[in-house]
């Protein structure tokens, strides 16, 4: 059996087990203590979150799978916080090590950046919440509030590790993931769909760009 069909076996066993693990807490609460909410209650809140989230169940492992190769996909999203944790560890590691995304050697380095990334966030987290509730209102609201922009800080600074791989192809992304948001806020349009035309954008722009760099390496 090849390492992928592995991944995939025992990931798919790992991700039934963690979602019926889910719904232990609420299969107590129901059973035990008689708390449980309606049909119509469950379908209203399922709908509230598609509504806010539902897009990103499909743009994300799409965004995300070339870098998080499928051992690393299935550990990434049992434990959560791919974007903000996970793809910097990624990108570091590989750029450490010298493996490209999507070869064997670099999917086996994101599953290992992947597993760092949960040892280390849990202990930090762990240490920051025991103390978090003492320093956090010392803090000036001014260091408070960019605390709001570390999401953007991360995925730019990713960006700009990845721009010398293909200057071309990363400026014409940019601009089109700009054109895109302009048009989404326009429009009033779901957040996610500039996030999903940002990503094909993208991968169009970086295919042409790749075919044009070759073909002007093949007539010189």
């Amino acid at each position: 059996m090849s390492y992928d069909k592995k991944v995939i076996q025992i990931g798919t066993i790992a991700m039934l087990v963690a979602i019926v693990g889910n719904f232990l807490p609420v299969a107590y609460l129901a059973i035990f203590k008689g708390l449980c909410p309606s049909g119509a209650q469950i379908m209203q809140i399922w709908g509230v979150a598609a509504a806010t989230y539902g897009i990103s169940w499909v743009i994300q492992p799409i965004s995300y799978y070339p870098a998080l190769g499928a051992g690393g996909s299935y550990i990434g999203w049992i434990s959560g916080s791919v974007g903000d944790m996970k793809m910097p560890s990624i990108t570091m590691a590989q750029k450490i090590s010298g493996y490209e995304a999507g070869t064997a050697e670099g999917k086996c380095m994101s599953t290992i950046a992947v597993v760092g990334s949960i040892f280390t966030s849990f202990s930090i987290v762990t240490i920051f919440t025991i103390i978090g509730n003492v320093v956090l209102p010392l803090l000036p609201a001014s260091v408070t509030f960019a605390f709001t922009f570390t999401l953007p800080a991360l995925f730019a600074a990713i960006y700009v590790q990845m721009l010398p791989k293909s200057a071309k192809g990363s400026i014409a992304t940019f601009i089109i993931a700009l054109v895109i948001y302009h048009i989404v806020k326009t429009t009033g349009a779901n957040t996610g769909f500039a996030t999903l035309g940002a990503v094909i954008g993208g991968m169009i722009s970086c295919y042409f760009v790749y075919n044009m760099d070759h073909k002007n390496d093949a007539k010189a």
